[in-house]
């Protein structure tokens, strides 16, 4: 049996441990709470900071946007100017997208997510890099967008971010990439740049009504065709009832099919003449 003087000598010293063992974790709970509400009010002073020196980048010239990123980069460290500017890029009006294009090519990050979209060991990198690039939106990331995408050793995941890419870019100069980019057959790539060229509308129209006219991709024609009935595009009418007598069947349906869609009256009797005749029941 336990003797009185030394029991009461181990509750003391229980109490003692537990209690202490009590203060520990609140003290650690403080701890961690206040190293939380330091470093949220210091990101906040780092936010602030940021903001103040982009404030009026929508005046700013070309040479005053290279002077900003050398200011940038003199303040800020890479990795919380990176962060600071990918959060801007996020929330900006699209008005200042070109201005932001170009601070991230003064600072040289463009370049280096175009880098990692093609060469990072990660795949994970490689799809956060396509999608920086969206939301950069230059038109410089286009092609390198285009050729993960047409990659057939690429992981999925990288070009379906790649693909999202490409519809958050809407800057008119990434047209010619697009449509260029319908010159090769590609069940995977094709569908999802035609997806891409249909909400630039009337900007998209008259280059595609040349590559309409274009003798050495059935490719490419077929896909004009289908993209300018998706526009409702009457201006395409006449060359898409030129396209109904095109020597690949392809391109006489996708004609035919944009030709419906449009329903502009000039077209009927082209119809009516050339599907109804014609020797392919693609067609017809």
């Amino acid at each position: 049996m336990i003797p009185s003087e030394s029991l009461r000598t181990w509750l003391i010293w229980s109490i003692l441990v537990i209690a202490g063992g009590i203060i520990l974790a609140i003290m650690t709970v403080l701890i961690r709470e206040s190293w939380r509400r330091w470093r949220q009010w210091r990101l906040a002073r780092i936010r602030r900071r940021f903001q103040a020196m982009l404030d009026g980048m929508d005046r700013m010239d070309e040479a005053a946007l290279a002077e900003l990123a050398k200011g940038l980069k003199e303040t800020f460290g890479p990795k919380h100017l990176e962060w600071l500017l990918n959060e801007s890029v996020e929330l900006a009006d699209v008005s200042l997208q070109t201005r932001f294009q170009a601070l991230y090519e003064h600072l040289g990050l463009l370049d280096r997510y175009l880098h990692d979209l093609r060469h990072a060991p990660r795949w994970s990198v490689r799809a956060g890099a396509a999608r920086r690039l969206g939301e950069i939106g230059s038109a410089r990331a286009v092609p390198e967008l285009l050729d993960a995408m047409r990659d057939p050793y690429e992981d999925e995941d990288v070009k379906l971010a790649c693909a999202r890419a490409l519809g958050m870019i809407r800057d008119p100069q990434a047209i010619p990439h697009l449509i260029e980019a319908l010159r090769e057959p590609d069940k995977w790539v094709s569908p999802r740049v035609a997806e891409v060229l249909i909400p630039f509308g009337s900007l998209a129209e008259a280059p595609l009504i040349e590559a309409l006219r274009d003798p050495n991709s059935d490719n490419l024609r077929t896909w004009a065709a289908s993209i300018l009935g998706e526009m409702r595009s009457r201006a395409a009418v006449p060359n898409l009832i030129r396209a109904l007598w095109d020597r690949a069947e392809s391109v006489r349906a996708a004609a035919a099919r944009a030709l419906g869609e449009i329903a502009d009256h000039r077209a009927v009797n082209a119809l009516l003449e050339g599907t109804l005749r014609d020797p392919s029941a693609l067609v017809r």
